[in-house]
């Protein structure tokens, strides 16, 4: 499994500009109500849902012990638009035995990625 360094999120939820939030071992995850703590979460669990369940477009998604109501698609674009993008992004290092490589992967969400809630998958520099 390779560790999470970062993860970027544009027109998710209150993340309407593209923003890039670093992971360290230590991550402390604060502010005020409405901030945007628990979309970073949400985040995660849309991504883990889309990619192990094959529903890009969830209403409430299992996460172990319990579950937790995302609304489906229009309720995590940014403003409800379903003409935006919504893109979701994931750092990651990988690990082997010749050393350590950075690998950037994006996720995007939306009309322009063929149907609302399609997915589509790619490497990013």
């Amino acid at each position: 499994m390779s560790p999470l360094t970062s993860i970027t999120l544009e027109n998710f939820k209150g993340y309407a500009k593209s923003q890039k939030i670093p992971i360290k071992p230590l991550t402390l995850i604060f502010g005020p109500n409405s901030a945007g703590k628990s979309s970073i979460f949400h985040a995660l669990a849309f991504l883990k849902w889309c990619q192990y369940k094959g529903n890009c477009n969830p209403d409430v998604v299992e996460l172990g012990w319990e579950s937790v109501s995302l609304g489906g698609i229009s309720n995590l674009v940014h403003g409800h638009d379903l003409s935006r993008t919504m893109k979701i992004g994931l750092g990651l290092l990988q690990v082997h035995t010749h050393g350590v490589n950075q690998i950037n992967t994006e996720w995007e969400f939306g009309s322009s990625a063929e149907s609302v809630g399609g997915l589509r998958l790619g490497e990013v520099a």
